[in-house]
């Protein structure tokens, strides 16, 4: 895994899932734009554990514009129709959104 950051917009809403010892987690997928010209669309899907991040992504919207720093896996997958597509996955340590911004005390 590489340390990274991602700015994009919530695409969906954020999720709740539990791990195999029933330990709370959210997901959530972020659009990453490309340049205009590009017809190709990059997601990225965030996981976060602690309790920082993990309220923070469940307080995202769809459409929300958002920035996380984790450590991030790139892979590839197969679509039903054979083609092969990039695939992110990112541990969140820190999410930064523009409410999340306005509601700390960090000013």
């Amino acid at each position: 895994m590489m340390k990274a950051i991602v700015s994009g917009h919530v695409h969906g809403l954020p999720e709740i899932r539990h791990d195999k010892n029933n330990q709370p987690f959210a997901l959530v997928k972020v659009w990453l734009p490309l340049t205009p010209q590009s017809k190709c669309q990059l997601f990225v899907s965030a996981i976060a554990f602690a309790d920082g991040p993990y309220h923070e992504i469940l307080a995202l919207k769809t459409d929300d514009a958002v920035s996380i720093v984790g450590e991030m896996k790139i892979s590839i997958w197969k679509a039903a129709d054979k083609k092969a597509y990039p695939s992110l996955e990112m541990v969140a340590y820190k999410v930064l959104s523009m409410p999340s911004v306005f509601m700390t005390k960090n000013f």
